[in-house]
């Protein structure tokens, strides 16, 4: 029996590495989001914390993501997409282009639905000045509501994974510091690099 038990062992192993040897290499695997709020890698250390926070909502939502591409230089620039009511600002020496280019085509998408969340591209690049973003109230449900508006906050989420548009709420790994600007109706928030941004109007328990 126990003779047995050993052959049996070492065919499993000699197939288990035909298999290595033979096969394709294997995808890493994507790190999951349990309940508690903590990303772990495949061996189970946490690598994430996560916030879970309600996004700011539309009046109405976007038919399609919009996507709007400027060429942004050494002098700055602005993007703005109106029918999002965003306005993206880069101030004189936030970019440094590659050598070869005077420019670096910036493209930001204002996601389809209900969140008021977006998309920066080219995804991780670094600023050597704060870019700052300004969300209109205006077409939210943060208009004339003002204990909603002292709740909102600029939130980072490093992918569209990291969103559940079906119930208005999403995972953030960082918040910005933000300020309102009433008087010209409007929320601020500055980046130092690019990925995802959304407006969080208020932090899940």
């Amino acid at each position: 029996m126990k003779g047995k038990f050993i052959r049996m062992c070492s065919i499993l192993a000699a197939t288990a590495a035909l298999s290595y040897g033979c096969g394709e290499a294997a995808a890493p695997l994507a790190p999951e989001q349990p309940a508690n709020g903590l990303v772990g890698d495949v061996l189970g250390i946490v690598t994430e914390v996560l916030t879970p926070v309600t996004v700011l909502q539309r009046t109405a939502p976007l038919a399609r993501d919009i996507s709007v591409s400027e060429e942004i230089g050494k002098d700055g620039g602005t993007i703005e997409i109106r029918e999002a009511g965003i306005k993206v600002i880069f101030p004189k020496n936030a970019l440094a282009p590659p050598k070869s280019k005077k420019e670096v085509t910036i493209t930001v998408t204002a996601l389809k639905g209900d969140d008021v969340a977006y998309t920066f591209q080219p995804h991780g690049i670094e600023f050597r000045e704060p870019v700052r973003i300004e969300q209109e109230f205006k077409g939210t449900n943060a208009e004339r509501n003002k204990a909603l508006i002292a709740s909102l906050e600029g939130a980072y989420f490093p992918s569209v994974n990291y969103l559940d548009p079906l119930r208005g709420i999403a995972n953030v790994l960082e918040f910005r510091p933000t300020s309102m600007d009433v008087s010209g109706s409007k929320v601020k928030f500055t980046v130092d690099h690019f990925s995802g941004y959304l407006i969080a109007s208020g932090r899940q328990r």
